[in-house]
C-alpha cells in the first residue's frame, strides 16, 4: 500500500505467490493480503494477469 503513493499512472505492480499457502496458518497466506489490496483498489485498477502472479495497473490515484 506504501508503494501505491510512489506508482504513476500506467505503471504496474506484480506480486507473487498469490497461491502461496501455509498450511498451519491459512490467515498468513499470500492471497488474502493480495486480494484485501485488490478490493482496496478496485477502481483504481486494472487486472492484467492473475495467476502465480498478479499482475495489475493503475489506472488512476
Amino acid at each position: 500500500m506504501l508503494a501505491w503513493e510512489l506508482l504513476k499512472v500506467g505503471g504496474t505492480v506484480i506480486f507473487d505467490d498469490y497461491d502461496f499457502v501455509f498450511p498451519e496458518k491459512p490467515t498468513q497466506n499470500t492471497k488474502n493480503g493480495i486480494d484485501s489490496f485488490l478490493s482496496c483498489y478496485s477502481e483504481k485498477i486494472k487486472i492484467i494477469h492473475k495467476g502465480h502472479q498478479v499482475i495489475i495497473e493503475k489506472k488512476a490515484d
